[in-house]
């Protein structure tokens, strides 16, 4: 199979698969076997950069024997305003269902939260949770 992208679409590519990237990685200190076939296809794509014209963005690292960004692909890469995006809207939705879990668990007890299903136990969550919010403000 061939996919014909334009020089624009590969930009996008790009910075799509380093938000990939983060997911996988951001948290990890080291690379994981699961990890493989993704950092494969990643160098796959990396190694296009200069055909696309974006040899400027990715280049290959003899020392590490792989593609990589370079530091002008980091400084002009958009990707991580969508990733910091995500992580702090990601960060106060944990927030708020852990805080609820934990009123939740106090009001009713730990065997009685086990007891709810997972639906009712989402709502009581969020209940406890809008308490929580109406309380402060």
């Amino acid at each position: 199979m061939k996919i014909e992208i334009s020089k624009g679409e590969y930009k996008i590519l790009l910075h799509v698969l380093e938000m990939a990237d983060w997911i996988l990685t951001s948290h990890k200190s080291k690379d994981e076997k699961r990890h493989k076939p993704y950092r494969k296809f990643e160098q796959k794509i990396f190694s296009l950069a200069d055909v696309m014209g974006y040899g400027s963005l990715i280049e290959y690292s003899k020392d590490f024997h792989e593609y990589m960004p370079t530091r002008k692909y980091e400084d002009t890469c958009s990707a991580m305003e969508f990733i910091e995006e995500f992580e702090n809207e990601f960060f106060w939705d944990e927030l708020i269902d852990r805080l609820g879990e934990r009123d939740a668990i106090r009001e009713v007890g730990t065997e009685g939260f086990k007891a709810l299903n997972v639906e009712c136990q989402h709502i009581v969550d969020k209940n406890m949770c809008h308490d929580i919010v109406d309380n402060v403000l």
